[in-house]
């Protein structure tokens, strides 16, 4: 049985996949298996997977009848993965030749980590202009920040199977768009995270679009829900298409409320940790509600 299964959905991917595969292939680390789902492509992502199929036997080639949605290709893979460990690629991103070497090697230190991230290069069309994201490292700062934004970069993610297949774990179809971020926070129910803070990825930027925030916003008020006393529950931004200067009000206003609300007797953080997240909480309504619609406070 190989270490490692690397899981990778390729949806119209022709124009960055063969870039993908190429970073995973020449992994300085070689106890692997790369399991390559297509989900139905109409362009010509096929048979670039299926030439590199016929050359290396490191490749398992999957194939969607029709078009499924990431979460439901994703859950294939996981099912057909046979490694110990679960690395997460996606069809437009470059990993770092070091990545499998240096993320085992730490798996195999900590027993106790399920989940392990690691920095990345965030970039768009210009491979060179971008910036490094240094993910939160501990398990505690991880969790917090679980309660307002996905907090494990996806594509950098390596999982112990040991931890999908004893809780019976997969990707909820109902979150395309934000199913990491919905994925990781029931895992931080189940598991410890870390995050490594060498950057291991190379990761384009996705436009965002109505759905995902739909979605992380529904993310935020389940958990935010799971932390407050029921009475004290207000949700986050219900309505995330309704981006008028009052419902954002609103928003910030239970936002900096939540270390003040009469929380649940297990919930895991103090009032301070929760003043800290709701500050980031905040930044990130600024940085992608408000920015991104254009709306000036």
């Amino acid at each position: 049985m190989p270490t490692v299964t690397c899981v990778m959905p390729a949806y119209n991917a022709e124009k960055y996949i063969t870039e993908a595969i190429e970073s995973i292939l020449n992994q300085t680390y070689n106890d692997f298996e790369f399991i390559i789902i297509d989900d139905g492509s109409s362009d010509n992502t096929p048979n670039i997977i299926e030439e590199y199929a016929n050359k290396d036997g490191r490749i398992v080639y999957l194939a969607n009848e029709e078009n499924k949605g990431v979460s439901y290709t994703r859950n294939r893979g996981l099912a057909a993965a046979k490694g110990k460990y679960i690395a997460i690629m996606d069809a437009d991103d470059i990993a770092h030749k070091e990545r499998f070497q240096k993320q085992v090697e730490y798996m195999e230190q900590n027993e106790d980590i399920g989940v392990l991230g690691a920095a990345y290069f965030s970039f768009a069309e210009n491979k060179d202009d971008g910036k490094d994201i240094i993910m939160p490292a501990e398990d505690k700062e991880i969790k917090l920040y679980a309660l307002h934004s996905s907090p494990i970069a996806n594509p950098t993610a390596m999982i112990r199977k040991s931890v999908i297949d004893e809780n019976n774990l997969r990707y909820d179809e109902e979150y395309d768009g934000a199913e990491d971020y919905e994925f990781w926070q029931r895992m931080t129910k189940i598991t410890k995270f870390h995050n490594l803070s060498e950057v291991l990825m190379r990761c384009r930027q996705a436009e965002k679009d109505e759905k995902a925030y739909s979605a992380n916003f529904k993310i935020m008020n389940r958990a935010l829900k799971e932390i407050v006393a029921e009475e004290f529950y207000i949700p986050l931004f219900e309505n995330p298409e309704d981006n008028s200067l009052a419902a954002i009000r609103e928003t910030f206003r239970i936002v900096s409320e939540i270390p003040l609300m009469i929380l649940n007797d297990d919930c895991p953080f103090t009032r301070s940790e929760l003043a800290t997240a709701a500050t980031s909480q905040r930044e990130y309504l600024l940085d992608t509600i408000i920015k991104d619609k254009e709306v000036i406070v």
